[in-house]
């Protein structure tokens, strides 16, 4: 960026070293959504601006803030290499009775660091907001005459010049911040400070033994005009657009190859949710299934049940039996006990048949065509410990003798 700063006046040789440099420059650097290509961007810009110019040479009143009397006032066109202030900078030392008044020109090549840029490059903030630094540096032609404070007359010209008019030139080295805000797509407006270290002491006509070199601040505030029919300004280009071509085109087919990657994701996140969905409906059969198996199940072991039941039925069912037999009693009582407890009192396992007869319940074993068949059982049961067992006779049922 070229910075053209006149004091009070401007001489033909100072529009000269103007010129020399306003061709030359940095651009800003930027941040929002832009074309494809660095080239699509206007480098060109107009401005104006108006602030402070504040001394800190060696006749001042105060090292930092002016004092009353030292606040000149500087105005100026900008260009984008911008062309700046024009103003008068004057500084005074009471104590010293002195006072002095320079008049100035000065072209600067700084650069500028975006800070938001840097620190949060993707910040939505950077695409109307842009907080920069600069430094780099210049020239400075002057015209300078130190005076008494209270009676005006001239004590010394710079480098001890017996008569004004005589223009000096020294380098400076400017560096500040600044912060532009984007109004529109051709407008900005903007607040910055620049300091100027100049690399003499003789700014203020002044020079003291010992003292460091003199320096100067200019603090305005400037609106700034974007030329020509494309308004993709580069002063609010994002940094990728700001860097060299190819490092453009890496980032390009990094971003690309992101984009494939990222597609390949969504691929793989898709084939796991068929699968997933795959794997819940053939656990919702398999469900399913196990549900109609324990139905089948719960259906079987109903029906075995009822075979159970049937059969136990059954064996309580008094067998048909001749009208005429022989049998063995093994126990008689007066209590009704199922034939299941009357074998467990006797500790047989034979199967036995139940009579009520006279208020007994008569229990006997086998069934016997023969005397001597019924017999040989009834020594069985008494060698299976049933001592009391005896041959009975049944006719049509009815015990005889009863």
């Amino acid at each position: 960026m070229i910075l053209l700063i006149i004091m009070r006046q401007t001489t033909t040789s100072c529009l000269a070293f103007f010129l020399l440099f306003v061709w030359l420059g940095v651009p800003a650097i930027g941040a929002e959504e832009v074309p494809e290509t660095t080239d699509d961007y206007n480098r060109f810009s107009f401005g104006i601006s108006g602030g402070l110019l504040i001394p800190f040479t060696d006749v001042k009143e105060q090292n930092f803030m002016p004092a009353s009397g030292e606040d000149g006032f500087g105005a100026g066109l900008m260009l984008n290499y911008h062309v700046s202030p024009v103003g008068e900078m004057t500084g005074i030392s009471t104590d010293d009775n002195r006072k002095f008044e320079t008049e100035m020109m000065h072209a600067s090549l700084t650069a500028n660091v975006s800070l938001n840029g840097l620190l949060a490059p993707r910040s939505s903030t950077n695409r109307w907001m842009n907080l920069y630094g600069f430094t780099g540096l210049g020239a400075v032609a002057f015209e300078s005459r130190l005076m008494e404070l209270q009676t005006g007359n001239v004590l010394r010209y710079p480098y001890d010049e017996t008569q004004e008019g005589e223009t000096h030139y020294a380098w400076v080295i400017p560096f500040g911040l600044g912060v532009n805000f984007r109004v529109s797509d051709r407008v900005d407006i903007g607040v910055k400070s620049s300091f100027q270290y100049a690399m003499t002491d003789e700014l203020d006509a002044r020079v003291v033994t010992g003292s460091r070199k003199d320096m100067y601040n200019y603090t305005s505030v400037g609106f700034t005009f974007r030329l020509g029919s494309n308004t993709n300004s580069k002063d609010w280009a994002p940094i990728e657009r700001a860097m060299y071509p190819g490092d453009v085109d890496r980032l390009n087919h990094l971003a690309s190859r992101m984009d494939s990657v990222e597609d390949d994701l969504t691929g793989v996140g898709e084939k796991h949710d068929r699968d997933m969905q795959a794997v819940t409906d053939e656990v919702g059969e398999l469900t399913q299934a196990q549900i109609e198996l324990l139905r089948h199940y719960e259906t079987l072991r109903e029906a075995l049940d009822d075979i159970e039941r049937k059969m136990e039925e059954k064996e309580e069912e008094p067998e048909e039996t001749p009208e005429t037999f022989y049998a063995v009693q093994v126990m008689a009582h007066k209590k009704d006990l199922s034939l299941e407890e009357a074998g467990a009192y006797l500790g047989i396992n034979d199967r036995l048949r139940k009579y009520y007869i006279d208020g007994w319940h008569k229990y006997i074993s086998g069934s016997f065509d023969t005397l001597e068949a019924a017999i040989v059982h009834m020594r069985k049961l008494w060698a299976a410990g049933v001592s009391d067992a005896f041959v009975v006779k049944y006719e049509e049922g009815v015990l005889v003798p009863k």
